[in-house]
């Protein structure tokens, strides 16, 4: 998939209540250029300072839907491992992380 393809979006530090909205406006805003088109794969890096909670969870759950809604797909790079294997204890794993070498970051 090209560049051209993907929109990538950079959370770092710690996801609150208050960072869902913020980066789902983000992603909306980055979207819409792509609406009739190719919908774009939306990559979410969210590194290492990411606290593995459930405020997290939350963001990264809002985010796949406004992705869903813009009609694109989402994959989540570069989460701990503890912030993979929360996904994965709630059944979420599978709808959010990348799979292959680059998913842990």
């Amino acid at each position: 998939m090209a560049d051209t393809e993907r929109i990538v979006l950079t959370l770092a530090g710690p996801l609150t209540a208050g960072s869902a909205p913020r980066a789902c406006a983000e992603l909306a805003a980055r979207a819409a250029p792509a609406v009739g088109g190719s919908a774009p794969l939306v990559e979410v890096r969210v590194g290492r300072a990411v606290r593995a909670d459930l405020a997290a969870v939350d963001a990264l759950a809002r985010l796949r839907l406004a992705a869903r809604r813009h009609g694109c797909e989402l994959v989540v790079r570069g989460a701990s491992a503890e912030l993979v294997a929360l996904l994965h204890a709630l059944g979420l794993g599978r709808l959010l992380l990348a799979e292959g070498p680059s998913a842990a970051g």
